[in-house]
């Protein structure tokens, strides 16, 4: 346990001198830097796409399905059913609902 003494002490060291940010280039920017993608190609054209059909079973039938959604050709189907149903927006019945990875990711 501490002593009154001790409790009295300061806990940070202190300095006599200032510290002063001085700002070298008023012209710098912190904006981030391209590196994944290539300057005048849009990253969408870089991936393979297809049509694929989302379907989740159930017991009495499909617990979700929505046909014809566009997505990454590398994606696995357990991906697709799981994006497909618990990522796009829109009522399934609408012509609002997203359709498309493409659609997700630019919103």
């Amino acid at each position: 346990m501490a002593t009154a003494k001790q409790a009295d002490a300061p806990q940070v060291e202190t300095t006599s001198d200032e510290i002063v940010n001085t700002v070298v280039d008023t012209e710098a920017s912190v904006a981030p830097r391209r590196f994944f993608t290539i300057p005048g190609r849009d990253p969408f054209d870089e991936i393979e796409w297809e049509l694929r059909h989302a379907h989740i079973p159930g017991k009495d039938g499909p617990a979700f399905e929505q046909r014809d959604v566009e997505f990454p050709k590398f994606w696995s189907q357990t991906a697709t059913n799981i994006v497909a149903q618990k990522y796009f927006r829109g009522r399934m019945s609408s012509p609002e609902r997203e359709r498309s990875v493409k659609q997700m990711v630019g919103r």
